[in-house]
């Protein structure tokens, strides 16, 4: 056996062997006890450590943004990131390197990270769900100002004329006061190099008299200063009278001698001059149901849907200044008292909506006056100010709403008024008897014991009287007037002289005479614009405008024919022309000439026809394919029984396209061979049965929406408009759950299709060689997180409009962009649209090529643990 020499020491060469043994073993041992240290971060580990270190990074450069575009604090998040890079970072400075570490520490950098992440989240979305309630909490300070205004202007209420004056007059008191203020300041400013002087001459007599007493040098001292002082207190005095007496002609200009305008807005007569839609409003007198001894005027209403909006109170318009005083920089404020109650939907609102309407009566501009069910049980003031008049407007008034599926609470003390401020509310001057005069408009109402009443209203130009029984006595001359729609009922004109049989310049318009009786009128000629009765029987009658009943004649030569009933007998025809063009705003507007005639019950339009597509008026060719500048032939018949129109081609003869309708079903046919058919006579396979015919068209929510199929609330399938814009929805659908996984997709051409795996479906079936290179490529491609830009604009729309728009999440959400997938490229994994548009990602089969990731990792771990075998076996 051979030996070693080392260090003076031999040493054989099984005793070395044994030594390198035992070396080996004590590493292996060394590196076991390595791995089971809960406090050893290895190579592996410290991958995942600096990954999610550089997700953290990304999502802190994310937040940052977020907070400092918001302008929210960004202190935590700085803090943990400082903590978390301070800790982290140099383990990454030798990534093959185990080292030890504190579990504890590490689990808190990361853990205080994220906590920060969730809290900046939390506060950006506080900050925009509040944003609505901001401008809430402003304007104490001006409220405080209306109400001092109140008290101030308490006599000037009488009249807004009278407030004027005073007003005038305390800014010519205040000019006055601000002018004498300035001459006593002036005269104590002239004074000033007098009094300066007098204290020289005592500082002069101080230094002169040096060996006085010290009670003789205070007595010098305070003789200076109270000089000083009495001069700044006068000039502080006067000063805060200034200001004290311009702070009362601002108040008392503002709010002085405000108007409320809303008719009735005490409620009295049981809320005389409120609609009260068909009982969604009732009045309640009640204690609890009053404010301050104003009643309640109250809503009550349940099973609506949870957006919903029902309208229970309207006050009677008041006409502003006409016809040329409505200008835009006029504006107009509103206040009213709130009170919801807690047996209301946690979702409800009440809103006094102050509304402009148009000459029609139709609401044009309004602002909502909300309270929401978080103020519930207490009365609450609303109020919006410098609401300016809008073009087109014609009255203002206010309006009661609900909003919500069960909605109970009460408003009282509605006021609306002129100018830019509102004040303390003031009733109306509306009682029991309705007395309103100004100079140019008198208006008396009074209500009968019997629930009727009677209106008096004279104006510049106009005298009404609406009442049961006028009773004019004494000389009445009527000169060049106008008597519309007037009815003389039973009377009797007996032994009437009208000279010559001539009646000249006389104007009767509308006129209606019943039952009279008239005896001896004798004349040649008897012409008029309009006559009006039960019966005429003439054998000629020629007249511009005839309404009537019954009409029986031999020859009928007129231009206007308005009648309940028109008796043609049995030969009887009645024929117009026509020629119209419709607005391009309405669905397919039609332009249309030609000739109607009712022929025998049967109503026929014969004409040449166009149609507005795409900014175009035209018709449909041979083809049957729309074409600019063309026009089509048409028949339409429309009798007792059936419906018929027909289309002709460009030749005026052939028929292009023919619609059917009568009790059997609904047909079409076109020249092109389509065909078409609803109905319950034909042989073959029916298109439709009853039960899935579309059960209702119409408006649903305040929206034009097509519903087939219900059960209750639930809907099988709704298209039409929904929260803003157009929608496909089905609760049928949505209410019929599976754990099966999705094999739905929408194409970018809207069509719907199934989403299938099975080889049966698919050609050229290929492993590509690729599928290692891009798993690598999808390593690299960084998680990111938004907001989604639909939600927020939705929620910003409904924010500043205050329109209802459909609650969509604006939470962050957390996954991957379509444009770094295609960066890193992955683009065969990206959805495009039209015009080759990026859309989104293929979630379902992007994490594919991590299949060859995971195979790659698994071979290591296999081999890693047939090393540490070996360890485990030598080491035995």
């Amino acid at each position: 056996m051979s030996s070693f020499v080392t260090a003076g020491t031999q040493v054989s060469e099984s005793d070395l062997l044994a030594q390198n043994a035992q070396n080996t073993a004590d590493n292996a041992a060394s590196g076991i006890a390595n791995l089971n240290d809960p406090n050893q971060l290895g190579p592996a580990e410290k991958q995942t450590l600096r990954r999610k270190y550089q997700i953290d990074k990304l999502v802190y450069d994310m937040d940052i943004k977020m907070l400092t575009d918001a302008g929210l604090p960004i202190a935590e998040l700085q803090s943990t990131m400082t903590a978390l890079n301070s800790f982290i970072t140099p383990y990454f400075n030798d990534m093959g390197k185990t080292e030890q570490v504190d579990r504890d520490q590490l689990n808190q950098v990361f853990n205080d990270f994220d906590t920060a992440d969730k809290n900046a989240s939390n506060a950006f979305n506080s900050m925009v769900s509040n944003a609505a309630k901001a401008a809430k909490e402003a304007g104490d300070d001006a409220k405080q100002a209306g109400e001092e205004a109140q008290e101030v202007g308490e006599e000037a209420k009488a009249s807004a004329d009278q407030a004027q004056v005073d007003a005038t007059q305390a800014k010519a008191d205040a000019a006055t006061a601000q002018q004498k203020a300035q001459s006593s300041i002036d005269q104590l400013n002239a004074h000033l190099p007098d009094i300066d002087e007098a204290l020289s001459t005592a500082n002069l007599v101080k230094q002169d008299v040096t060996k006085l007493s010290d009670t003789t040098e205070q007595y010098h001292n305070e003789y200076t200063t109270g000089i000083q002082n009495i001069v700044n207190n006068k000039i502080t005095d006067l000063t805060t009278q200034i200001n004290q007496t311009a702070s009362a002609v601002q108040i008392l200009t503002t709010t002085g001698g405000q108007k409320n305008l809303v008719y009735n807005s005490s409620y009295a007569n049981n809320a005389e001059g409120w609609d009260m839609f068909n009982k969604n409003g009732y009045l309640s007198t009640l204690a609890v149901s009053s404010y301050n001894g104003s009643p309640g005027f109250g809503v009550s209403v349940s099973g609506k849907g949870a957006s919903t909006w029902t309208e229970f109170g309207q006050s009677k318009h008041y006409t502003l200044p006409q016809p040329n005083a409505v200008a835009t920089e006029n504006t107009y404020s509103g206040s009213a008292m709130i009170k919801m109650y807690d047996d209301s939907d946690s979702a409800a609102h009440l809103s006094a909506t102050l509304t402009y309407y148009d000459k029609n009566g139709a609401r044009i501009v309004w602002k909502d006056m909300v309270v929401f069910y978080d103020s519930k049980n207490v009365w609450t003031e609303v109020q919006f100010e410098n609401f300016p008049v809008p073009k087109g407007a014609y009255s203002i008034g206010v309006q009661y709403w609900a909003y919500g599926s069960k909605v109970h609470g009460m408003i009282a003390q509605p006021m609306i008024v002129f100018g830019p401020k509102i004040g303390q509310y003031q009733p109306d001057v509306v009682s029991q008897s309705d007395i309103t005069a100004s100079i140019n408009n008198v208006h008396l109402g009074v209500k009968n014991a019997d629930g009727s009443t009677s209106t008096f209203n004279m104006n510049g130009n106009t005298i009404l009287m609406d009442t049961a029984q006028t009773i004019i006595s004494g000389k009445t001359s009527i000169l060049d007037g106008t008597i519309d729609t007037a009815k003389i009922a039973n009377a009797a004109i007996n032994t009437a002289q009208i000279a010559d049989g001539a009646i000249n310049n006389a104007k009767i318009a509308n006129a209606s005479i019943d039952d009279a009786k008239i005896s001896n009128l004798n004349g040649n000629k008897l012409v008029e614009n309009s006559i009006t009765a039960n019966k005429i029987n003439v054998d000629d009658l020629i007249a511009n405008g005839i309404n009537t009943k019954t009409l029986t004649s031999v020859n009928l030569n007129t231009s206007t024919l308005i009648t309940p009933q028109l008796d043609l007998g049995l030969n009887g025809t009645f024929t117009e022309d026509f020629d119209y063009t419709q607005p391009t705003s309405l669905f397919l507007p039609k332009k249309n000439k030609g000739t109607l005639t009712f022929n025998h019950g049967v109503l026929q339009s014969e004409g040449n026809m166009q149609t507005y597509v795409g900014g175009q008026w035209g018709g449909m060719n041979d083809n049957l394919v729309f074409q600019s500048g063309i026009d089509n032939a048409q028949w339409t018949e429309v009798a007792p029984g059936y419906i018929k129109l027909d289309l002709y081609k460009q030749n005026g003869t052939d028929i292009a396209e023919r619609t059917y309708s009568d009790p059997t079903g609904f047909y079409y046919t076109s020249a092109t061979g389509n065909k078409s058919y609803l109905g319950n006579v034909l042989q073959t396979g029916q298109v439709q049965t009853p039960s899935i015919i579309g059960k209702y068209i119409g408006p649903m929510d305040g929206q034009l929406r097509l519903q087939i199929g219900s059960n209750g609330d639930h809907y099988g399938l709704q298209v039409g408009s929904y929260a803003g814009s157009e929608a496909v929805m089905s609760d049928f659908i949505y209410s019929f759950t599976s754990s099966n996984s999705s094999n739905v997709r929408i194409a970018d051409s809207g069509r719907l299709m199934r989403t299938t795996s099975a080889s049966k479906y698919k050609y050229n079936i290929k492993n590509p060689d690729i599928e290692e290179t891009l798993g690598d490529r999808l390593l690299n491609v960084r998680m990111a997180t938004w907001n989604d830009k639909h939600a927020v604009d939705s929620y910003a729309e409904e924010l500043s409009t205050g329109e209802k728009r459909e609650k969509v999440s604006i939470d962050k959400y957390y996954g991957l962009i379509a444009e770094q997938l295609r960066d890193a490229g992955l683009d065969m994994f990206i959805d495009y649209g039209k015009n080759h548009e990026i859309e989104g990602i293929q979630y379902d089969r992007a994490w594919i090529p991590l299949l060859s990731v995971v195979r790659r990792l698994n071979d290591k771990v296999n081999e890693y643990e047939l090393r540490l075998s070996k360890l485990e076996g030598a080491s035995k």
